[in-house]
């Protein structure tokens, strides 16, 4: 690598005390083995061509996992997946049926009217206007639908 040797020594001490974990941290975060390895060696790659100027003392584990975050955030940038869930649920919307929580209770239909309102965070207006209905109207669907499991579980 063209350290001195003391530079080595420490390089080859933190890479065999925190390398493993590292590979887990981002392993856990991406869900992909190709990608954590590679991002693990970049992390380790930036810490070789930095470490002369950081200082020893200086907490080494907590330098590498922001290092880790932020080579997997640039990771995450560079390898965006070029299909949004909009396009593979429209796509495959007539090949297999969706089981939800509450499939004896409730439609499909009023559980996508659920999951767009408490799961996607969508407020009433952005779903009023998706299904070409009024606020009010959107809202009591709403509380309907809530009624419904509430009946059924309460």
């Amino acid at each position: 690598m063209g350290f001195n040797m003391k530079y080595e020594n420490v390089f080859n001490e933190i890479a065999e005390q925190y390398y493993n974990a590292i590979f887990r941290y981002c392993y856990v975060r991406l869900s992909d083995e190709h990608a954590a390895k590679d991002c693990t060696q970049e992390v380790f790659f930036t810490f070789s061509l930095k470490m002369n100027k950081l200082k020893l003392s200086e907490n080494i584990r907590a330098w590498l996992y922001r290092t880790a975050d932020n080579v997997m955030n640039n990771y995450k940038k560079k390898h965006k997946e070029m299909i949004s869930y909009d396009d593979v649920n429209e796509a495959t919307k007539d090949t297999y049926s969706v089981e939800t929580p509450f499939n004896d209770i409730i439609s499909e239909e009023e559980y996508e009217l659920l999951k767009s309102y408490y799961i996607n965070g969508d407020d009433i207006e952005i779903i009023s206007s998706r299904l070409g209905i009024s606020k009010a109207a959107t809202s009591q669907r709403i509380h309907r639908i809530k009624a419904k499991i509430k009946a059924k579980y309460v």
